[in-house]
């Protein structure tokens, strides 16, 4: 009897722990204020490989880009970098964290690479990112429904609520690379 109820507390305990991973809220001002790069665009391409120690798996995100909000970069894609990912048999989950597939369409708030410093080359020589507030780094857009989200918010006005907020003040609202009609 002591074994069964030592054990359904272990059971219990285990998902109580893992049901008490929360994030905390960074708005989309202070996600702008605090990135290097903001862009729009598009995922395209996606490949999972091993860090040099064999410990972890990172995805790399290849973002087709539509414009660019803050930041230089000479390229028309760039590489966004997530934790967890899936090489050959083995698969790695990390949660919570910014996971994207193919095909997504938003705006990312990106920032250097400080997680995986020893990381791969790109296969295709592209600028790496992360996401900035990783999971939060990434406003999804919703073409059917004409609307943007993120973990906490969904925004109605993609002009007013998303794209003047990442407009750096008193500059030109953003740079196009790929005339793309998103919303």
């Amino acid at each position: 009897m002591k074994k069964l109820l030592f054990i359904s507390i272990a059971l219990f305990s285990g998902f109580a722990a893992k049901s008490q991973c929360s994030v905390i809220e960074v708005p989309l001002v202070q996600r702008v204020s605090a990135s290097t790069l903001i862009v729009e665009g598009k995922v395209v391409n996606q490949y999972s490989y091993w860090n040099s120690d064999n410990t972890m798996i990172y995805t790399a995100n290849e973002i087709e880009l539509y414009k660019i909000f803050k930041g230089n970069v000479t390229s028309t894609s760039i590489e966004i970098i997530t934790e967890g990912g899936m090489v050959g048999l083995d698969r790695i989950s990390v949660e919570p964290t910014l996971e994207l597939t193919k095909g997504q369409v938003g705006m990312f708030t990106c920032q250097p690479i400080t997680r995986t410093k020893r990381n791969v080359i790109s296969r295709g020589g592209l600028p790496q990112f992360e996401a900035y507030a990783s999971l939060q780094g990434f406003v999804k857009y919703d073409q059917i429904n004409q609307t943007a989200s993120d973990q906490f918010r969904v925004y109605t006005n993609l002009q007013t609520e998303v794209y003047n907020v990442c407009a750096p003040a008193g500059k030109q609202q953003f740079r196009t690379i790929k005339s793309v009609d998103v919303m």
